[in-house]
């Protein structure tokens, strides 16, 4: 029941930029639920105009990487944060999860094969959130060389590997879609 004006002030307070400069979408669900994206204006700007300058055309978004975040979203039963972290053949998903709650979410372009940059993300998320990471679950395209590279940093929590390859990835998912519970 709250109006945009107070979603974006609840939303705006846990950005890690300030809010003047975001761009908000929502979307409200069943049961009172609703889903809240934010985007750096000067970012959307940018992709905005490379959309511009190459005449591109709005096309369809591949979402497997939000297909099993129901499934995930489910108390822990411990204190500190719970990531599930998707890694496909050229960008990758960060789930994010405290208590159950979906905190952050991030999907960002990797060069295929590099994992650098992805753990670097990973290991910041102590000190974004100022909580500990409990769990990480490593799935998709280099999920074991990126587990056994995360295992070797002190104080990052279990780090779990399931679906070892990006096929096995979107097997997961789709099978994830398949079962969900028709309304």
């Amino acid at each position: 029941g709250a109006s945009e004006k107070e979603l974006q002030a609840a939303m705006g307070a846990k950005l890690a930029f300030p809010s003047r400069e975001a761009r908000f979408d929502f979307w409200r669900g069943r049961g009172g639920v609703v889903l809240g994206a934010a985007v750096r204006e000067v970012v959307a700007e940018q992709y905005e105009q490379v959309v511009e300058a190459t005449d591109s055309r709005l096309g369809w978004v591949d979402s497997a990487s939000l297909a099993r975040i129901p499934d995930w979203a489910r108390p822990s039963g411990g204190s500190g944060l719970d990531v599930q972290l998707q890694l496909h053949a050229n960008h990758y998903c960060l789930s994010v999860f405290l208590e159950g709650s979906l905190v952050d979410l991030r999907i960002k372009l990797r060069p295929a094969g590099i994992l650098d940059g992805v753990q670097r993300e990973v290991t910041r998320l102590p000190a974004l959130h100022g909580v500990a990471l409990r769990a990480i679950t490593v799935l998709g395209e280099g999920a074991a060389a990126l587990a056994a590279a995360l295992e070797e940093i002190p104080d990052l929590g279990r780090v779990h590997v399931e679906d070892d390859g990006e096929e096995r990835l979107l097997a997961s998912a789709l099978k994830a879609l398949l079962e969900r519970p028709r309304p």
